[in-house]
């Protein structure tokens, strides 16, 4: 309907990430391929930002690794980039893109056809998911070549909220309970 609006929220981003991860290696099991996530030892335990549109995006992402790779690797990368920015990269060893397809390819209802086998879906996936990463201050990016894969990525601003992972908010404004009859 083309109205999205953020959902901005203190979350923990270590286990978003661990949780996507967990949710994709089923995929990689069924498919017989080398699934890697790999996260930065130094990225943040407390972050301000979308938590669900990020997720939805880097599934998105994966998903349509999984679907165009008959074999080989996918790879699930993320590490801190500049001042408060983590960079996020969906790597794969599928099919590939051609640069006429990669023209096109955050359009709505665009599918890549070059030399790929036809798959379900209706062309809004990456639409979409550009349209959130540049909700949340980024830009979705892609780097292919025909036969070797694909490569998408991102970086958003997270602002950090806590970083020694203790908590995201102070204990003076947590509720620990009420006074009065119930």
């Amino acid at each position: 309907a083309g109205r999205m609006e953020l959902a901005t929220a203190p979350f923990h981003l270590p286990q978003l990430l661990r949780d996507i991860a967990a949710a994709m290696n089923p995929r990689a099991e069924q498919k017989q391929l080398d699934f890697m996530f790999e996260a930065a030892p130094e990225l943040p335990d407390i972050v301000l930002g979308d938590a669900g549109k990020i997720r939805q995006v880097i599934d998105n992402l994966l998903g349509n690794a999984f679907k165009f790779t008959a074999s080989g690797t996918v790879r699930f990368t993320v590490h801190p980039a500049e001042a408060e920015h983590v960079f996020f990269g969906v790597a794969d060893t599928g099919v590939g893109l051609s640069e006429a397809d990669q023209a096109q390819l955050f359009q709505p209802f665009q599918q890549a056809s070059d030399g790929r086998p036809p798959e379900p879906g209706t062309g809004l996936g990456l639409a979409i998911s550009q349209r959130m990463v540049e909700l949340m201050g980024g830009r979705l990016e892609v780097e292919s070549r025909v036969g070797t894969g694909s490569r998408f990525f991102f970086t958003l601003p997270l602002p950090v909220i806590a970083a020694d992972g203790a908590t995201a908010l102070s204990t003076a404004s947590l509720i620990t309970g009420y006074h009065g009859r119930r």
